[in-house]
């Protein structure tokens, strides 16, 4: 059995989580997310009976920029571990975004960032033996990629009609690929967009909680995917905002200007014939000042 946590690290000693884990019969590998400072400290160190290292936060940039390898690098220069038998777990997620009273702020979860950083954990598969997709259903953070549910805390406003079920769509690739080494062959055409309901400098009109801290940590963009099973042409349309892309082959990523939509069409086609004309109402966008503030990305997939 696998334990893991998200921090806890200055709850418990090493002696009273080994007292707590380690004394019912039961075989254990326990691989904490603690947020311990490790700028003074490896963790292996700090708690040396530890089976693995978990680090929660590395499935979003530091700062307002593309991910990249770096905490995950530091991470592991400063946990200690000895692969094998130690275990190094890392994370992926599609968004951040939290807007309550005493929290509230944005990560930049732009640059296509999961799919983004599941190509970054691929290409480092290496180093890593396992990862959490962070997460099922935190609503509060917007990190959410299973379907929405009535679980969510009350004053979440920015999670209704917002799905991130599109995200989840895609997680069998890339998990086959990090499992297997290999990207699967792609045998079906399917295009994913996502995209925010409002500018970033966007001024709410009845929202007492005010901007988010990293307001501004964010483009005005529609992200598109298209998994492709061949060349073509794809042309996005957002209302006065359009756009036809070259296609290749496999994984192509874009992005196109948000402009004031109720819905976005892609159509592709391929060899003079259309593959798909695919429209959807799910991602939504308005130029105009919105009542309360919004940094959660809508998306949709097709056909």
């Amino acid at each position: 059995m696998w334990i893991t946590t998200f921090d806890g690290g200055n709850c418990k000693t090493d002696a009273q989580w080994n007292n707590v884990l380690r004394t019912n019969g039961v075989k254990i590998k326990f691989i904490p997310g603690f947020f311990n400072d490790e700028t003074y400290h490896i963790m292996k160190e700090l708690f040396p009976s530890i089976d693995g290292d978990f680090t929660w936060g590395s499935a979003w940039p530091k700062y307002n920029n593309p991910i990249d390898w770096s905490e995950d690098n530091y991470r592991i220069s400063r946990s200690g571990l000895t692969r094998p038998p130690d275990i190094y777990m890392s994370s992926v997620s599609p968004a951040f975004f939290v807007h309550y009273s005493g929290r509230n702020r944005v990560i930049r979860s732009d640059d296509h960032l999961y799919a983004r950083r599941w190509e970054d954990l691929i290409s480092h598969r290496n180093l890593v033996d396992a990862l959490q997709i962070e997460t099922w259903n935190d609503y509060g953070e917007s990190t959410y990629f299973g379907p929405i549910g009535q679980d969510m805390p009350t004053g979440t406003t920015w999670v209704p009609g917002f799905d991130h079920t599109p995200f989840l769509e895609m997680t069998g690739y890339y998990a086959t690929a990090f499992k297997t080494g290999q990207y699967p062959t792609i045998t079906a055409d399917k295009v994913f967009f996502w995209g925010r309901p409002h500018s970033k400098n966007a001024i709410a009109t009845n929202d007492n909680i005010g901007r988010p801290t990293n307001w501004d940590w964010t483009d005005d963009l529609l992200w598109i995917m298209l998994f492709s099973t061949g060349s073509g042409s794809l042309r996005v349309t957002m209302g006065s905002s359009s756009n036809t892309f070259s296609v290749s082959a496999g994984v192509n990523k874009f992005t196109l200007s948000l402009a004031d939509a109720s819905s976005i069409t892609a159509v592709l086609t391929r060899n003079g014939g259309e593959v798909f004309n695919f429209e959807s109402d799910a991602v939504k966008y308005s130029s105009a000042n919105p009542a309360k503030y919004n940094w959660n990305y809508a998306a949709a997939y097709g056909p």
